[in-house]
């Protein structure tokens, strides 16, 4: 009687043993079946150049390099098509300014008339913007650069501060501005980044 007794408790306790093992395997396994992994943060695209590529929806692009930030400033005003800041951690106290609005002027030296610069003009050529015509100013005290264009009833204003930082930055985003569609209705932006080469300005 005693041993058959034994087995019965031997055969009881590893069947416990066997359900214990089977809770504690489905417990091990419960998290992970339930629970789905964090989706991954979206990050711009890279390619083979590093800058970063701004598509605005008001119809135009432009690279630019990744130690700059864009701020889109909130348009109110039904003239203006885009009004962008971009800014830079180590240089806080300055701003390159990239502005599409309608041209209340016909030309650009009518507009400087009616809205003239602070500063000494040191230097004026012609350029070229995204196949436009325009015309290019360097002024001093305070120092800056300035590219006006008006094309087609609409004047695109470049600025920045004339500086070894933003001069290079100044000349990346002017020559690699392009329109990607026409500007058909005024107020409001839409951007997207994308990675092209990277360039770092010192």
């Amino acid at each position: 009687m005693s041993k058959k007794k034994n087995i019965v408790i031997l055969g009881v306790g590893i069947a416990i043993l066997f359900v214990l093992g089977i809770l504690v395997f489905l417990k091990t396994q419960k998290p992970s079946s339930l629970v789905s992994p964090l989706p991954e943060e979206e990050m711009p695209a890279e390619t083979e150049t590093g800058k970063l590529l701004y598509e605005d929806e008001a119809g135009f692009s432009f690279q630019y390099p990744q130690t700059l930030g864009i701020v889109e400033k909130d348009v109110s005003d039904p003239n203006t098509y885009s009004s962008l800041e971009l800014l830079s951690k180590s240089h806080p106290e300055e701003k390159m300014v990239v502005k599409i609005i309608d041209a209340d002027f016909s030309t650009i030296e009518v507009w400087l008339k009616n809205n003239p610069q602070e500063g000494k003009l040191v230097s004026e050529k012609e350029v070229s913007l995204s196949e436009m015509k325009g015309k290019s100013f360097q002024y001093a005290d305070p120092s800056k650069n300035l590219i006006l264009v008006i094309d087609s009833g609409i004047l695109y204003r470049l600025e920045a501060p004339d500086s070894d930082f933003w001069r290079s930055a100044f000349e990346t985003i002017s020559s690699t501005f392009k329109l990607t569609e026409e500007q058909t209705s005024s107020g409001g932006t839409g951007s997207s980044i994308i990675e092209e080469e990277e360039e770092v300005i010192e």
